[in-house]
């Protein structure tokens, strides 16, 4: 909803870098989480920061929401690579696991649809963060082909946009 002004006048401010969620590049998986956002809305939002170089948009997004499909994961990785096409200079978030949220709609849907055991300690709430859990996060939705597909986009997030490199 921003204006041309408004990203002028962030220029001008110096802000250099936005961190934005775009979550998935799914739009079921977008409307099942009630983002309230839509894919063409990411992408649009992209090609008005791409007249900004100033501003190096920081996309985050997560991979293994409960009920996402291989071609929804697909979804993501079309959107991650337009996302690249149509502003170089962006940077793309490495894909984290998606994560159970205490009370959160998505948490109760994961129990009630794929009878997922959430942590009842705090030990075990710390051992669901990907990054540092000492055991490789897997959910009752994921299938080898999903969890397979799942760490080759985390992996080629890493690279895509050149971050390791720069």
């Amino acid at each position: 909803k921003m204006s041309q002004e408004d990203f002028a006048l962030m220029v001008k401010a110096n802000i250099g870098f936005i961190m934005i969620g775009i979550e998935s590049g799914s739009q079921k998986m977008l409307d099942r989480m009630k983002k309230g956002f839509s894919v063409e809305a990411i992408s649009r939002v992209n090609r008005k920061l791409a007249l900004y170089p100033e501003i190096i948009p920081h996309y985050n997004f997560f991979v293994g929401i409960p009920g996402e499909t291989i071609d929804d994961l697909i979804s993501t990785k079309e959107l991650l690579f337009q996302l690249m096409e149509e502003n170089p200079g962006c940077y793309l978030g490495f894909g984290s696991d998606w994560k159970p949220i205490p009370g959160s709609e998505m948490t109760a849907l994961a129990q009630r649809e794929y009878n997922l055991k959430i942590s009842t300690t705090l030990e075990e709430w710390a051992e669901i963060d990907s990054f540092d859990a000492q055991d490789k996060i897997s959910y009752p939705w994921y299938s080898k082909e999903h969890d397979s597909f799942i760490r080759m986009i985390q992996c080629a997030s890493g690279i895509i946009d050149r971050k390791l490199y720069k």
